[in-house]
């Protein structure tokens, strides 16, 4: 786009929001916008009192901000209207001057209007907040085609969350550091003034709904496949590590809430404050967003760079240890739900390459202080209690409780758990031996993993009876019935415990065990009688009823495809090289009855292009298996 052409749509987009926003002055007071431009600021941030609007208030400016959402919605899809009157020449002399107090230049005009707009997430409101979102996400994606104004448009929503802050934690500006708003500050641009004004009656509610703001501008341009995705990436784990998280480290600071008047807010928000745990939680959601990886064939991504994901693991765990340390000050709703974040953003952590060398290590440590709750949970009918229309959810109404802790939650959180705690001390016996010549791990996979495994099953001394060998099998069964409901962590799962140590395996020191040798044997065997992966194969095909049908619904899922050919590749391989073992009865020629049907079905599938992918490799894995099934 041409210079001309991106002023003239900048001048479009500011008039628009002047025009349909800047005269509620009525409405602008009552939620803290100023008047006038103070020439100094108090460092006391004391809020005011909130106004909360009334009927006809909260209806003129829903009617506004509708207008406005679908102006730039049709500029978004058919381009921005030409009027014949707008010239860049007035542009400069008017349009890009309307600055609400004496402009800086015409490079604040978009900041300008853009504040503007963003006076309204103050409201108490919910409404006017949600169609406030639903705006900047809009005028986002308008701004696409223009680089340079996207660029502006994405460092005022963080130089505002930056300014929101203060008034929030009621700490003083000085803390910002090296904040974008710290630079701002020092410069004397008189839009920190405006800010630092603007916010005075800010509370946790407006920062929060920014944050989600942003997840979902995120999550537009990933839909979008726009060129600016990339960027926007970039930009936001760059802000969030330059963010002043001062307000977290603080007791003092963050238990003050801010003084909410009877009058003005409802029975809920009286007995339910707005509270930071609510942006903790909002910036959980940007995190999972911004660490996910979209595109397995992306070419880069800012997460392969060490240096950057050692820092926002960091950054990770900074969040994770002040939102446990005062998860008690929460409500048990959202702590639980922050619970889930928080496993969520380490489950999407593990992805990356480097995970094994930042993250790995502060994971495991994590769980082992934070979810032994969870862990000790009896697996046998794990997923008895939950009900079926809400399973999965971080609110489930349905929880069990520890008689001891009365600790809250849910199968979905211990499923979580489960996988993250499997596969930090799996991954362990993998990289032992590489961080081993730096650093000493604090965490040893193997000891974690016995020390749990004999709470559940205590190892007896006869190790080959019957009655051991049943309850293997039950908890192997309880096991992969936990992962049933949810099949991306079931095949996750399923391809970690492939790798599940053989007893025949004489190697101790790779899995950082000072144990003797008749220990590690029965360590071993224990471990190998639960999650032998032969006969964890055998039970996934009994819990699916050997119904071959189910395994092709799996083959051609979105989410479930790729890890579900990966592990049928490797048990296909595995059966063969180990037959006898495999099928060594008659009961397992369900089994294989049931991989031959599958063979089938995707043979007739792949001839009438139907297949989603190209099943070669799979159908070239099926025939080694026909033919030695044949013998």
């Amino acid at each position: 786009m041409g210079k001309g052409e991106e002023e003239i749509a900048r001048a479009r987009l500011c008039r628009l929001l002047k025009s349909s926003l800047g005269s509620r002055s009525d409405v602008l007071r009552s939620i803290g916008w100023p008047d006038e431009c103070p020439s100094f600021y108090s460092e006391k941030l004391a809020p005011e009192t909130p106004i909360l609007l009334n009927v006809e208030m909260e209806r003129d400016v829903l009617i506004a901000l509708t207008g406005v959402y679908r102006v730039v919605k049709q500029w978004t899809l058919v381009g921005s209207p030409c009027e014949e009157d707008l010239t860049l020449e007035t542009i400069n002399r008017n349009d890009c001057s309307w600055h609400m107090r004496p402009p800086v230049g015409c490079q604040s005009c978009l900041a300008n209007a853009i504040s503007l707009l963003l006076a309204f997430l103050g409201s108490r409101s919910p409404h006017v907040q949600h169609m406030t979102c639903k705006i900047l996400v809009v005028i986002s994606s308008f701004l696409q085609i223009y680089e340079n104004m996207w660029e502006e448009f994405s460092h005022v929503l963080w130089i505002e969350l930056e300014f929101m802050i203060p008034s929030c934690s009621q700490q003083p500006p000085d803390k910002y550091a090296t904040s974008n708003a710290a630079h701002l500050l020092e410069s004397g641009d008189n839009l920190a003034a405006v800010l630092k004004s603007a916010h005075k009656k800010t509370d946790w509610r407006a920062p929060t709904l920014l944050m989600e703001t942003l997840k979902l501008i995120h999550k537009s341009l990933n839909f979008e496949n726009s060129d600016l995705s990339e960027a926007n990436l970039r930009y936001n784990i760059s802000s969030l590590l330059n963010f002043p998280w001062y307000f977290l480290y603080s007791k003092s600071d963050v238990q003050t809430k801010v003084p909410l008047v009877a009058s003005s807010m409802s029975n809920d928000e009286l007995h339910n404050p707005p509270s930071h745990g609510l942006f903790l939680g909002a910036t959980l959601q940007l995190l999972c967003s911004l660490v996910e990886k979209t595109d397995v064939e992306a070419e880069s991504s800012p997460l392969d760079d060490s240096s950057i994901y050692s820092k926002v693991t960091t950054l990770v765990s900074d969040l994770l240890d002040y939102f446990f340390s005062d998860c008690c000050s929460f409500d048990a709703c959202l702590c639980r739900y922050l619970r889930h974040k928080s496993l969520a953003l380490m489950i999407r952590l593990s992805v990356w390459t480097h995970w094994r060398d930042w993250a790995l290590e502060p994971c495991a440590l994590l769980i082992r202080k934070h979810f032994k709750d969870i862990l000790l949970n009896p697996i046998m009918n794990a997923g008895g209690f939950s009900l079926v229309s809400m399973e999965g959810s971080p609110f489930q109404s349905s929880i069990s409780r520890q008689e001891n802790s009365g600790t809250m939650y849910t199968t979905h959180l211990h499923r979580q758990t489960l996988f993250l705690f499997i596969k930090c001390c799996y991954s362990s016996f993998r990289c032992r031996d590489e961080v081993s010549q730096n650093r000493e791990l604090r965490f040893s996979g193997f000891s974690e993993l016995s020390t749990w495994l004999q709470g559940h099953i205590p190892l007896t001394n006869n190790s080959e009876g019957h009655f051991y060998l049943t309850s293997c099998t039950r908890f192997s069964l309880s096991f992969l019935e936990l992962f049933m409901d949810e099949d991306d962590l079931l095949f996750d799962m399923l391809l970690l415990l492939l790798d599940t140590p053989s007893p025949a395996l004489r190697y101790r020191k790779k899995y950082g065990c000072h144990v003797t040798e008749e220990q590690w044997t029965s360590d071993v065997s224990h471990l190998w009688n639960v999650f032998n992966p032969i006969r964890l194969f055998h039970l996934f095909l009994h819990l699916i009823h050997y119904d071959h049908s189910v395994l092709l619904d799996y083959l051609i899922s979105k989410d479930s495809g790729i890890p579900c050919v990966q592990y049928l590749l490797r048990c296909l391989r595995l059966a063969c090289d180990n037959w006898e073992e495999t099928f060594s009865d008659n009961s397992p020629q369900q089994a294989a009855r049931c991989l031959l049907s599958l063979k089938t079905s995707v043979e007739s599938l792949h001839r009438k292009s139907l297949f989603p992918y190209n099943p070669a490799p799979l159908l070239k894995r099926f025939t080694r298996f026909q033919e030695r099934a044949s013998r």
